[in-house]
């Protein structure tokens, strides 16, 4: 048996191979980077289960040149670079890992509202020449407990982010495509649609699933919608926001800014209407990234993969 594993995120791969090697004793493994066309000539043809990032595009094209390829596992939750009817059509089980990083990106929107509601930008190029005390302070800044954060997206990692926000003397509004007013009343969050998150956030995160359905959902209608002074922040997908329409509300002073760990076109570069926008802040997509995160990622994988490989197709994922 043949297990491929496509990735450039790490180095050791110690969590995988050990569950591998223990389901599947005498087990093959190959690794390729993102470039991984010559590998697929190569050796394609004797493959059985691959790992993958979830940013490398499999397709019918690969999934031809690997006729023994019964199963493939995502490292992630994202989905959209796998064409899964052309996987179901050959009989490839696919699998992706979710919920893994609830925790990490939601003390990421944590971090990150207090890094916006507190003005810590402000002051990260502060030097002897700077005013010292209030007076460094444009405008006095607000509690937390005193604000309101909306949630657009109510899965594992916004009903964490809200729960992290409760216990910080914040209201928290949520909406969610589907119906999960009791699950968030039972939290003690109040539902609302999306136009009211908008309206009533004093910040407003996203965290709702990447489809044809959302993408630019925020858009210059709704970033129009938001309190003057507000903040949006987005570590779920790119494609949810019209970029253009939001580097317009900043520069016009529709809303106050944005902390983004996502952008529709990675990695951010110069040609971004977002670059350049002081009070758009942007991270390398880093918000899931912990070491606890990573094992728990790894780990779930492989797992996923064994599942797969000894036959277990209920459902094409894990969702």
């Amino acid at each position: 048996m043949v297990i491929w594993i496509i990735d450039e995120e790490w180095n050791a791969y110690d969590v995988e191979i050990s569950l591998l090697t223990k389901a599947f004793p005498g087990v093959m493994f190959r690794r390729s980077c993102y470039d991984f066309w010559h590998d697929l000539e190569e050796f394609g043809s004797t493959v059985d289960g691959l790992l993958a990032q979830v940013n490398v595009p499999l397709g019918d094209e690969v999934f031809s040149k690997m006729p023994r390829l019964k199963a493939i596992s995502l490292y992630g939750t994202g989905y959209e670079a796998v064409d899964l009817d052309a996987a179901q059509k050959r009989g490839i089980g696919v699998r992706n890992v979710t919920a893994y990083s609830s925790e990490d990106i939601a003390e990421y929107v944590i971090m990150g509202t207090l890094f916006l509601v507190r003005r810590l930008p402000l002051f990260l190029k502060h030097n002897e020449k700077s005013p010292w005390g209030v007076r460094a302070i444009p405008a006095l800044p607000h509690r937390l407990s005193g604000l309101t954060l909306a949630i657009a997206g109510y899965g594992h990692i916004g009903r964490r982010t809200a729960l992290k926000a409760k216990a910080m003397g914040m209201t928290v509004l949520a909406y969610n495509r589907s119906d999960k007013s009791k699950q968030m009343q039972e939290d003690g969050v109040i539902p609302v649609t999306l136009e009211e998150a908008f309206i009533n956030g004093d910040l407003v995160s996203l965290h709702l699933a990447a489809s044809p359905d959302t993408r630019h959902i925020v858009d210059a209608r709704v970033l129009s919608l938001m309190k003057k002074g507000s903040y949006l922040i987005n570590t779920s997908r790119g494609s949810l926001l019209d970029e253009k329409a939001l580097a317009g509300a900043v520069k016009k002073g529709t809303i106050a800014g944005a902390l983004l760990d996502v952008v529709e076109n990675e990695p951010f570069t110069a040609e971004s209407p977002l670059y350049g926008v002081p009070q758009i802040i942007v991270t390398p997509h880093i918000s899931y990234a912990t070491e606890e995160s990573f094992v728990k990622l790894k780990q779930e994988a492989a797992e996923n993969l064994v599942a797969l490989m000894k036959g277990d197709r209920r459902g094409r994922l894990t969702m």
